[in-house]
């Protein structure tokens, strides 16, 4: 389990429990800018993929968490399906604590992620974490907006390697 924060202030950050996965959606749902899913999916999530899952907590309250999994085809790949910071725990570090943990624990070489073309914040955060980790940062288009059936902005993918 990894801490994150000030002397004053640690948030564990380890694998969520069962019950978690209602706060994760309401993390999703108060972050904003996230494609919320339905409340089933993380509680599913939760079950069948905590060993790819980090929260980190403030007591028995979920602050921030990131869901990923280790793509099939490449399994030395980590890609992150969401991270979720909630607004009274930002700027303390928590999303590159997240990712750490998670690139730490499944022993990743690379991670991969989509994001949008207005997304500035994600975008610095896995800048700021290749950095980090002394990873190139390469961006390129995945999905346009004509691949999705309702109205969804286009989705680049971003590959930090390696580690």
């Amino acid at each position: 389990m990894t801490t994150v924060g000030s002397d004053r202030e640690q948030l564990p950050i380890g694998p969520p429990v069962r019950g978690d996965g209602a706060q994760l959606w309401e993390v999703a749902r108060a972050a904003g800018g996230l494609d919320v899913n339905t409340s089933y999916a993380y509680v599913l999530w939760v079950r069948d993929f905590s060993a790819t899952t980090a929260v980190a907590r403030d007591g028995e309250r979920v602050a921030a968490y990131c869901t990923g999994y280790l793509r099939p085809d490449e399994p030395d790949t980590f890609f992150v399906w969401q991270v979720a910071v909630d607004p009274e725990y930002r700027r303390r570090g928590l999303g590159l604590a997240l990712l750490d943990e998670l690139v730490t624990r499944t022993g990743a070489r690379a991670l991969e992620a989509t994001v949008t073309p207005g997304n500035d914040a994600s975008q610095r955060l896995f800048a700021a974490f290749a950095a980090s980790r002394g990873a190139e940062l390469r961006l390129t288009p995945l999905f346009e907006a004509s691949d999705f059936p309702d109205e969804h902005d286009p989705e680049a993918l971003l590959r930090l390697s390696p580690f």
